[in-house]
This record gives C-alpha cells, structure tokens and sequence, in this order.
C-alpha cells in the first residue's frame, strides 16, 4: 500500500518572506562552504523567528543543525522549518540533518530546491515525509539554484564551474602592446572582482599575467577580511622565475609540461605542480583533476587573454564577468586573439545578460549559452 504524505498546498506570504530571509542567509556566506554548498535556514513558530542558521566551514555544523541545536523540543515543537537546500540524511563530516529535524518534533519543513548529491536527492524529503514531517519543496527554487549553481554543476559534470573575468577597454583591448594592464578598470571595478574572488574556491591565471603584473591573486574585501585561494598558473613552458606565487606561502599549483628544471624550481619554492601531458593545455583533464584531487567547484579565470581564449576554444565557460573601462588604448591585445570562428553565429553569447553602470566603468555579466 503507498505511503499516504501530509503535503500542505500554497505558499503564503509569510513562507515567501522567510524564505527570501534564509536565501539572503546562503548568500552572505557565499565563498566560505565549499565544497559544500552554502545554505540557509530559519526556524519560525506563530509568525516569529525563533533563530536562524547557515553552514559553518567543512567538517563544522550544516544550516539545519546550527538552526536548531540550542533550542529545546519544547520551543522547537510544531515550528516551522524554511531551508534553502533538501536537509541531508547520511553521515558524513557531520550527522544527519534530517535527524535533529526529527528529533526536534519540527511540524513543517519548507524546502526551496533538492540537494543533487546522489547521497541525498530526494531521500531526505522522504525520511521526514516518512516521520510526519509535512515537506513543500520547490519555493524560490531559481534563486537557490542561482546561489549555488556552482554546486549543482560540479555534482552533475564532476568539474568546477568556471567563472571567466577580465577587464577590457573601450575598443576592446585587455592590454596595451607590451601586455601592460594596470588600471583598464576603476577602484570600484576591482573591488567587485575579490568580491568575485572570495566566493570562489580557486584563482587561475596565465604565466603572462605573471611576468607582467606580479598579482597576489588574493581576495582582499577589507582590512579586516580577506581570503586565500588555491592559485592555478598556466606556465606550460616553465617561464616564470620569481614573484609572489613562487615566493610566497599561499598554496599554489602550477601547470606545466614535463620540465625537470621548472619542476625543480617548483619545488624548491614548496610549490605544488600539475604535469600537462600534451602541447596545448588540456582544460577538461585539469577541470577534472581540480575536482577530484583538490574538491574545486568553483573556478575563477582571470587572464591573460591566451588563457582566457583557451578556456572559450575548449567550451569550459559558464559565466561570464566582463568590465569595461572608460578609455581606448589603440594597438594590444584583445580576448578574441587565439579563437578563430569562421561563423559569427557561433556560441558563446549570453542572452538575459545583466548591465550595471559603476561610477565612469560597465559591468557586464551572465551565464554562458552554448548550442
């Protein structure tokens, strides 16, 4: 005989509105879950808030959990549970979140989107369904997607989602002649991008961008906050000798074709590398190698325009970041350089891209539509 289900029907305002709240939550922790994903939840009864939750660090608490952990079964009974991603029902760094929802005699549980990992997807809607936990699922699920669209592409594809940035002039240029880039764009321009940065897990640029501007490659949003990526260099060829990613302590990981001096080199810098196997860099295999080796699901290439074009010839573009600054630098280099394209139809494009005017720059961006 089938499982009969309580399943409630409309949302109301009040579920949209606390909702939206455990939305805003996963939002603000962006950059700090990874590789899981970053997820709010609020805990309501009567119309009030009783508290709030959003996922710690890997191995710490999950939303749920941090949630509902410091209150009794008395305050928590036949409340009302808004989470922002299907609860968890497996143990695996933390327990089961599905278990302290139980435990915690939750009346309703309201979830925006199910979680894609195999492990979960759909089971743990099930398990509380299956303790008479009522459970609506699917309320502002575009915008739980949008959060973590990182997450749910790495859970499908087994690769980072990768994020392209670059700066460009007003006659499309990312570099004068001599490869010189600073400043294209504004302070205001720079400072979205280690907003950019910090909400991903890994930075990749080109041995050029290297030699030429010497980056930290960083996210640094204030005095206060700032954060350490994995850094990625393309330097196939061994090129790079000195400067901040070989002489500082911040994981790096350099990609290089099979060279004993540049590995030695490497090395020598406590540096870590990755053997590119063929002429050309090989984008699919060194996704892959991110994913499974150092659980990168987000990816963020910042140039030069050699790499930058790589990524696009080779179809691994999922969003698209690009700043226009208010000036025209004549003869340099442009994003387009290496990608030949007899059709001018041909993808990539974005279609429902975004416009943002900041201060005398354009910020253009959206995901990237591929045929």
């Amino acid at each position: 005989m089938a499982q009969k289900y309580m399943i409630s029907s409309n949302f109301s305002k009040d579920d949209i509105k606390f909702m939206n709240y455990a939305l805003y939550l996963s939002y603000l922790i962006k950059g700090t879950t990874s590789p899981n994903p970053a997820v709010g939840a609020v805990l309501v009864k009567d119309g009030k808030i009783l508290s709030t939750g959003y996922t710690q660090p890997p191995g710490k608490y999950h939303a749920e959990r941090m949630a509902l952990i410091n209150l009794s079964t008395e305050i928590t009974k036949d409340s009302t549970l808004y989470v922002t991603l299907e609860p968890c029902c497996f143990h695996g760094r933390t327990p089961p979140c599905t278990d302290i929802i139980i435990e915690k005699k939750i009346k309703r549980v309201v979830v925006a989107i199910k979680d894609p990992n195999p492990n979960v997807n759909g089971k743990g809607i099930k398990i509380l369904r299956e303790n008479g936990i009522i459970v609506d699922e699917g309320l502002l699920e575009n915008k739980a997607y949008y959060i973590n669209q990182d997450f749910f592409l790495a859970i499908k594809e087994k690769r980072p989602f990768v994020t392209i940035k670059y700066a460009m002039s007003l006659d499309g240029k990312l570099a004068n002649y001599e490869g010189s880039s600073k400043w294209i764009t504004n302070e205001r321009a720079r400072k979205i991008t280690h907003i950019l940065r910090y909400r991903s897990d890994a930075i990749l640029v080109g041995s050029n961008t290297v030699i030429n501007d010497n980056p930290k490659l960083n996210a640094r949003l204030s005095k206060y906050k700032s954060k350490n990526l994995l850094r990625i260099i393309i330097d196939l060829e061994g090129k790079i000798k000195n400067g901040y990613v070989l002489e500082d302590n911040i994981k790096t990981l350099f990609v290089i074709n099979e060279n004993k001096k540049a590995i030695n080199r490497i090395k020598s810098y406590n540096k870590e590398f990755y053997i590119n196997r063929y002429d050309k860099l090989d984008i699919k295999e060194l996704l892959s190698f991110l994913y499974t080796n150092y659980q990168i699901i987000s990816l963020f290439v910042e140039g030069g325009a050699y790499t930058i074009s790589e990524f696009i010839k080779q179809k691994f573009c999922d969003q698209i970041f690009c700043f226009i600054g208010n000036r025209i630098i004549g003869e340099g280099i442009s994003i387009g350089t290496n990608i030949y394209k007899k059709d001018i139809n041909e993808p990539p494009f974005l279609s429902d891209f975004k416009i943002k005017k900041i201060g005398d720059n354009i910020l253009i961006y959206d995901k990237v539509k591929w045929q």
